[in-house]
């Protein structure tokens, strides 16, 4: 895990030189609009009056760092947010001290825990919640028979649209499957294809890894692609599938295929449909991984292992999950 972390420090850097490394779909400039799902997060939960009580601990709920006001903070947070499972309407409080049916409930309160001591306001604290978990903004994403790898019936399928002339995408499709690698047996990593038009080759070059795919090679045509975003000819397309061994002629004829291009095609409209409103667009078990709340190289990992637990955890059971390690 630390290796890993250590690993994803230029990755941070470039996230942070390149405005979070978004990719608009338009030539319009980034807002904070662009960074947020469809529907809002801050108004996703339901909230209930605010009762004044003192903090108590929480079972499974790691507050050990919290000074007394953040403390405060995130008890009344916890005390009036309700469980992000429509069935009980009680708050995220009560559910977890009477261990409701509503298995999310503790990573939630664990969650705004994290978040309140990270020094996040409560109301962008409440709005990370309900990103994560509230039941209204999960989005049904046909996976149809895109590019994939780990197993069918993995517990947690990411989906990654994104543009091979992106250099956000060439920084995150790898940390995404270095993540998928440490959970090979959990983790399902589908690819799909979302070609900005202020990248003009980003089209051609998918084409290219579809091409690839016929023959068996989509996973190093797609790393070779990434790694030479400069290198966008037809050219070097042809370099790429030589250097892999692939049949020139059939790459030819399969980049140029009608069925090639509607395969594009159908990733866009699956990703206009999903609100995609930047590259890369992850989600994970249909839940977007927003930039705008969440960072790759702190809660990436803890969100699978949470994700891996909720999918095999018991109706009421406690679940225990590790607070996000704290960075400077």
């Amino acid at each position: 895990m630390r290796s890993r972390i250590a690993a994803l420090v230029p990755f941070v850097a470039l996230l942070t030189a390149c405005s979070w490394g978004l990719s608009p779909r338009s030539d319009h400039e980034t807002s904070e609009s662009d960074l947020a799902p469809q529907a809002d997060p801050a108004v996703a939960l339901r909230e209930g009056v605010a009762v004044s009580t003192p903090p108590r601990e929480l079972a499974g709920v790691d507050t050990s760092k919290l000074e007394d006001r953040e403390r405060k903070e995130w008890w009344d947070l916890v005390s009036t947010l309700y469980a992000p499972c429509k069935e009980e309407a009680v708050p995220v409080a009560q559910c977890v001290e009477e261990k409701r049916g509503c298995a999310a409930c503790t990573p939630m309160a664990q969650l705004l825990a994290d978040q309140i001591h990270a020094g996040t306001a409560k109301s962008n604290a409440k709005a990370a919640a309900a990103a994560r978990f509230s039941p209204d903004l999960v989005l049904d994403v046909p996976l149809r028979d895109s590019p994939s790898k780990g197993p069918e019936n993995a517990p947690v399928t990411i989906v990654v649209f994104s543009d091979f002339q992106c250099p956000a995408c060439r920084a995150t499709v790898p940390v995404l499957e270095t993540e998928a690698a440490a959970h090979s047996m959990e983790v399902k990593l589908v690819h799909k294809f979302y070609p900005l038009p202020k990248h003009p080759r980003a089209r051609d070059a998918a084409y290219a890894a579809i091409a690839a795919r016929k023959q068996g090679k989509y996973w190093e045509m797609e790393k070779l692609l990434f790694d030479n975003q400069e290198s966008a000819s037809d050219q070097d397309f042809d370099g790429f599938a030589a250097k892999l061994g692939l049949d020139l002629n059939r790459f030819h004829a399969d980049r140029a295929s009608s069925e090639t291009k509607a395969i594009v095609d159908r990733d866009v409209a699956d990703g206009e449909k999903a609100g995609l409103a930047y590259t890369p667009f992850v989600l994970i078990n249909g839940r977007l991984f927003d930039v705008a709340y969440f960072k790759y190289d702190k809660d990436l990992d803890p969100w699978i292992v949470t994700e891996v637990k909720l999918a095999g955890g018991s109706k009421g059971a406690a679940l225990t999950v590790p607070s996000a390690p704290s960075h400077p």
